[in-house]
């Protein structure tokens, strides 16, 4: 179990390092770090509603990473028969 943890851990800094650095530094600091957008925005000098379009796409450029990794992990080369 703690390999697979291990592997899922790198596999998720790895999606996370694909993210632009404005979207990564949000959506740590608010999911990883637990901080809320008012606190994420002073602390980044951003607006508050600009943290939650930074976590927003951040989200969704995940989910889209891992759909395009899904099908580039799992997709397999026909077998070749001499």
């Amino acid at each position: 179990e703690n390999a697979e943890q291990a592997m899922m851990y790198r596999d998720l800094i790895l999606l996370l390092n694909r993210l632009p650095a404005q979207y990564r530094m949000v959506f740590n600091l608010f999911v990883i770090d637990g901080y809320g957008h008012q606190d994420i925005a002073a602390a980044l000098n951003i607006s508050i509603s600009a943290s939650k379009s930074a976590l927003s796409r951040a989200r969704v450029m995940i989910q889209k990473f891992m759909k395009e990794d899904e099908h580039s992990i799992y997709v397999f080369p026909e077998p070749r028969y001499g």
